[in-house]
């Protein structure tokens, strides 16, 4: 294999703050080179924020390859603990989601305008949410936040945050969609449906402890949400009895396939085909710019870090597909829900990626177009999606023809 690039092995660390005390440090970039660091610091609960550029340099192995702005002097932002940042580029626009827990023990997301010279805007220039807990015992804490491609709007973000209590543990998510802020998404064992492949577990996967939330969009502008789900002692009936992360697939306003009007389950185990006391831990996925999920974690029993792709559009280890006449019927039921005078915009991709149809029109012709193609797929697994003209409605659904 190559060797490592020593632009990115010799370097001389950059100090970017002194004499503080973080219990959080996270970073996020965009494709122009852009990033942002933020982290907190436990003496006085201040949230900072550094920003920069990244040279497109790849390759070089001398020169100034990171640039920090303001001189690398470390902004304030408000007071609060455990800050994450996202970063969205559309080209024209650059813009700056931070969550974290404010000093009242609330979930709070602020946006900020990321100007030409890096700077953010000060005060922030929105306060999207600040909600309290559910479980106001322990309360939240390890919130994570993304941002999609430009694909998606300047205002969108899912934050995902550990919500527990010393008897019950949830996974909630809160996403915003073209300026319109989501309810409370429950994604261990909620009411819905449960995101683990046990119909019904015994008790419910809440009862053990669900932590280290962590989300990712694809390309598409689709999310994944995942969480480290500890069952090593076997509470929940019919599950592996182990440690181990789950992730869900979820559509573009982070809301699992189990809530309608979507219909099936989307999950998968980490490692994928695990056994009993298979334990991992510690969780992290990435995909903006890219249609597979990249995934990584801590295999306890071997002692090491292990990394996977995984097609987050067609891989059935990663969501369940559909027949043909089953997925029909899914398309037909949420297609029902929508005017017949909205315009529609349907696409088929088989498991590579490739275009296979692709139609506008309303829902009638939306129909027609997947009952006088389904006969002539080859066998494979292909995923559909179905979005309105003002991006209002988006259907994202998969199927197993010549099966």
């Amino acid at each position: 294999s190559a060797s490592p690039n020593p632009a990115f092995t010799t370097n001389t660390q950059t100090f970017i703050a002194n004499g503080i005390i973080p219990s959080t440090i996270n970073i996020d970039g965009d494709d122009n080179g852009n990033f942002v660091i933020v982290y907190n610091d436990v003496t006085n609960n201040k949230i900072f924020a550094v920003t920069g550029n990244i040279a497109a340099c790849m390759g070089c192995s001398s020169g100034t390859l990171v640039s920090l702005n303001n001189s690398g002097t470390p902004v304030p932002l408000q007071n609060g603990t455990s800050p994450d940042v996202c970063l969205y580029n559309n080209g024209t626009t650059e813009y700056v989601h931070v969550g974290y827990i404010d000093v009242n023990g609330k979930l709070a997301v602020d946006g900020y305008d990321f100007t030409g010279t890096g700077s953010l805007s000060s005060p922030p220039a929105t306060r999207a949410i600040e909600l309290a807990p559910v479980m106001p015992i322990l309360g939240y804490s390890f919130p994570r936040i993304a941002c999609p491609t430009g694909a998606g709007a300047s205002t969108d973000w899912t934050v995902v945050v550990q919500d527990a209590d010393r008897s019950t543990s949830y996974i909630e998510g809160f996403n915003q969609y073209k300026s319109s802020a989501s309810a409370r998404i429950l994604y261990n064992n909620a009411a819905s449906g449960s995101p683990y492949p046990v119909s019904t577990p015994t008790p419910s996967t809440r009862t053990v402890w669900n932590y280290l939330p962590v989300v990712a969009y694809d390309k598409y502008a689709n999310v994944f949400v995942g969480w480290n789900m500890d069952n090593s002692g076997g509470t929940i009936s019919g599950a592996v009895t182990a440690a181990f992360p789950v992730v869900v697939a979820c559509d573009g306003q982070a809301y699992p396939t189990y809530y309608a009007p979507n219909t099936s389950t989307s999950y998968f185990e980490v490692p994928y085909g695990l056994t009993g006391a298979d334990n991992s831990y510690f969780l992290a996925l990435a995909s903006r710019y890219s249609t597979a999920l990249f995934q990584t974690f801590y295999d306890y029993n071997a002692s090491n870090v292990k990394y996977k792709w995984v097609n987050s559009g067609a891989t059935t280890s990663l969501r369940l597909a559909d027949k043909v006449e089953e997925h029909l019927g899914s398309i037909e039921q949420q297609l029902n829900m929508v005017s017949t005078q909205t315009p529609l915009i349907a696409t088929i991709y088989d498991n590579t990626g490739k275009l296979i149809a692709k139609q506008f029109g309303d829902k009638v012709a939306i129909t027609s177009l997947f009952k006088n193609n389904f006969g002539q797929f080859a066998p494979g697994i292909y995923i559909t999606t179905i979005i309105s003209e003002d991006g209002s409605i988006r259907i994202s659904d998969k199927f197993i023809a010549g099966k």
